[in-house]
């Protein structure tokens, strides 16, 4: 096991890759704090030694494991410390560019969408400048997120297209097989919907993302598929997804637990299942008071006040969703108790 391995006669390289290892094997088993745990001293080491490109790798992948764990404020907050603890030489570097596009996506899941698409142009600028195509990617793939964010379906789509041909052919690190896993979550939430191209995009990153073993990708994908098959009209196979992607997250705190509850329920409520739906919807809406405000927040909160309402949930924890999407989103005060009438 990795954890046992005595790196202290290893030389700087040759422990940055045992702890690299190590962090990614936690992160597969669902042990973020652990994991997290281990980036952070790999941090310390690698910039005691100079080693500023591996550092800024690490710190990048600090800040994915905390925004994994809607740890949003200190993913923000310690991405932003270890990017300026990196000399001025080194910011055009691949690795530097990445961090700092991961930094960009941290600001997004903690609903700073606007200051993230300013931040977000402006390294798009400097790498179009003097970065390299998979950096160039790397900054596309992130303003996906923050026209996402923002509302802008279309506009994430295309900064995705053109991170996928920048990204070519070469599926280094496993971007390609992610980057088709985030189109495909995409292509479910554009008007119209494409739910055949999506389920081909899942098809065609299927193996890479088994192999990485990742249980978070994993419940994604099966999620989007969940979406696809509903929006193709078969409910059975949304079911039988959905329940896949929450038994992957069961363990351990990730923000996706909540978006795979939410497709639970959609998929049991297309079924004629209001009861067992509303207690997916409320497992989700549990789930949210674990993620920071923001937009993201809000727009979750909003969407699941949506589904209890449809689904016919009492009119308190209706009333309740809604005006926690009004306080993520800084609106004071809460909504009075909803009256549903005669029917």
């Amino acid at each position: 096991m990795l954890d046992v391995v005595d790196v202290s006669e290893l030389d700087i390289d040759g422990a940055a890759r045992v702890g690299l290892a190590y962090a990614e094997a936690l992160d597969v088993a669902g042990e973020l704090d652990a994991s997290i745990d281990v980036l952070e001293r790999l941090c310390t080491r690698l910039l005691a030694a100079q080693r500023h490109q591996q550092a800024a790798f690490a710190a990048m992948r600090v800040v994915m494991a905390l925004t994994e764990s809607a740890d949003l404020h200190r993913a923000v907050g310690r991405g932003e410390e270890l990017l300026a603890l990196l000399p001025p030489e080194v910011m055009t570097s691949d690795e530097v560019v990445r961090l700092e596009s991961t930094i960009i996506w941290a600001y997004v899941a903690r609903g700073d969408a606007t200051y993230a698409r300013y931040r977000g142009r402006r390294l798009l600028e400097r790498t179009r400048a003097h970065g390299s195509r998979r950096a160039l990617s790397s900054v596309h793939w992130n303003l996906a997120f923050v026209d996402e964010a923002l509302g802008d379906a279309d506009a994430a789509l295309e900064q995705l297209e053109s991170a996928i041909a920048l990204a070519g052919e070469d599926e280094v690190d496993r971007d390609l097989p992610r980057l088709r896993l985030d189109r495909a979550y995409l292509l479910v939430t554009v008007d119209p919907p494409r739910a055949q191209e999506a389920l081909a995009d899942l098809d065609a990153a299927r193996t890479a993302l088994e192999i990485g073993e990742s249980q978070v990708e994993l419940a994604r994908a099966a999620s989007v598929r969940s979406r696809a098959w509903l929006l193709l009209g078969d409910s059975d196979a949304a079911a039988r997804y959905a329940v896949e992607a929450v038994d992957l997250l069961r363990d351990g705190v990730r923000r996706d637990a909540a978006s795979a509850h939410e497709v639970l329920g959609d998929a049991l409520l297309a079924q004629l299942s209001p009861t067992e739906a509303v207690k997916e919807y409320r497992s989700a809406a549990d789930l949210l008071d674990m993620i920071a405000s923001g937009r993201s927040a809000a727009t979750l909160w909003r969407r699941i006040g949506d589904r209890l309402r449809v689904a016919g949930d009492d009119d308190a924890r209706v009333a309740e969703a809604y005006s926690r999407a009004l306080a993520a989103a800084g609106v004071r005060g809460t909504l009075p108790p909803l009256s549903r009438g005669r029917s």
